[in-house]
């Protein structure tokens, strides 16, 4: 899957490159996806409803490539904890979370796992694009109740 060794200087395109990716994340000279970070809205609308997130603490389900992790932290949140099924995805979270210098913490495995076995509540729980990979959509959303 990957080189065994990299025998160029180290640079952030280094770890990039070891990924396709969807998004282009927002690093100067930086060759990754063509999804521009800011050109999904959804996390816009957090404000929409909350005037603010300053402050809060952010349970995200399913980064993906972490641009809503990243908005989110641009948007004023305290914390980000964010829950990555996919072992891909969740390195190229880290990835970003390096190049971007993100305060945001990653996990990875199955967040309701985690929400069945955890007590802790959150200001805002983030799931964008995941309700349709669950087998039990309506069991994730009583998870996410109780824990916001």
């Amino acid at each position: 899957m990957f080189p065994q060794f990299i025998t160029t200087p180290p640079s952030a395109q280094n770890a990039a490159d070891l990924f396709s990716w969807v998004s282009q994340v927002p690093v100067a000279g930086l060759r990754t996806g063509t999804q521009n970070f800011d050109e999904d809205r959804r996390t816009e609308m957090l404000i929409d409803v909350f005037g603010s997130i300053d402050g809060f603490r952010v349970l995200e389900l399913g980064p993906l490539e972490a641009a809503h992790t990243y908005q989110m932290e641009q948007l004023g949140a305290a914390s980000v904890l964010a829950i990555e099924a996919s072992p891909e995805l969740y390195l190229k979270c880290l990835i970003v979370k390096e190049m971007l210098d993100l305060k945001a913490h990653f996990l990875l495995g199955d967040f309701n796992r985690y929400l069945e076995q955890q007590d802790v509540v959150f200001d805002l729980i983030f799931a964008s694009g995941v309700l349709y990979h669950m087998s039990d959509p309506l069991h994730t959303l009583r998870l996410i109740a109780n824990a916001a």
